[in-house]
């Protein structure tokens, strides 16, 4: 039963122990009959002897014992797609299931042609949207992956020029705190500087003139591994007393 499988993955998913027993609602119609009167699947025994049937409502009691573990996101725009792509895979689960007891369990001169036909087709193209929805989140993710990669190695990059012009600094005496600058840098592909300009100062002259000093005296700036993260002109923001 594809219920059955839904539950046992959310199950798993949130950490939930239990105990799989597989029975037929045809072959082990007696033995279903006597857990659950009404042979249905999935069913969920609880231990105080209570039957929980449908798999919607077992997840929802799954997610009851895991407060804040939900699989379906609470809110907003990705709780309203997970709802849709759910509807979608549920319908898939009752139309497979009506297919397996037309062309499965019905006798073969009862069977109805039109109606294996249709279902077939609703499988098909449901089947098509789920895939097509996948590849589109596939891609999405490489997307990010890529971005957060490139986030992150230029970051490196950034902070590889500020060790760099840290290293360099001669602070004035009687500097507080930590004032923060924004400096302007222009740079050539080698990294030598070829321009520096005070975009927000510290408010101590003389501690903006040592940061200009120090990052004229770290030139050439250490060069990115990626050559695509170059950028003839950078914006940087010191705090001298900076780790």
């Amino acid at each position: 039963s594809p219920y059955v499988r839904r539950c046992h993955v959310i199950a798993t998913r949130l950490g939930i122990p239990f105990e799989h027993k597989a029975l037929s609602v045809f072959r082990d119609f007696s033995e279903f009959h006597a857990i659950n009167p009404l042979v249905r699947a999935p069913t969920l025994l609880l231990d105080d002897g209570r039957c929980l049937m449908d798999s919607g409502l077992i997840i929802q009691h799954f997610e009851a014992l895991r407060p804040g573990q939900g699989i379906i996101p609470p809110a907003g725009e990705k709780h309203t797609e997970c709802l849709r792509l759910t509807a979608l895979g549920l319908s898939m689960c009752d139309k497979a299931v009506q297919l397996y007891y037309e062309i499965v369990v019905r006798p073969e001169t009862l069977r109805w042609a039109e109606w294996i036909t249709r279902l077939t087709g609703q499988l098909r193209e449901s089947a098509e949207a789920l895939d097509a929805q996948r590849a589109r989140e596939s891609e999405i993710l490489k997307q990010e992956m890529q971005s957060a990669a490139r986030g992150r190695a230029l970051d490196g990059y950034i902070n590889a020029i500020r060790v760099k012009v840290r290293g360099n600094i001669v602070l004035p005496p009687a500097v507080s705190g930590n004032p923060e600058a924004t400096f302007i840098v222009d740079q050539l592909p080698d990294g030598t500087v070829i321009e520096v300009r005070l975009k927000k100062s510290t408010g101590h002259a003389a501690l903006d003139e040592a940061i200009e000093r120090a990052i004229r005296k770290s030139s050439p700036l250490p060069k990115p591994d990626d050559q695509s993260l170059f950028n003839r002109t950078l914006a940087f923001t010191f705090r001298p007393l900076e780790q």
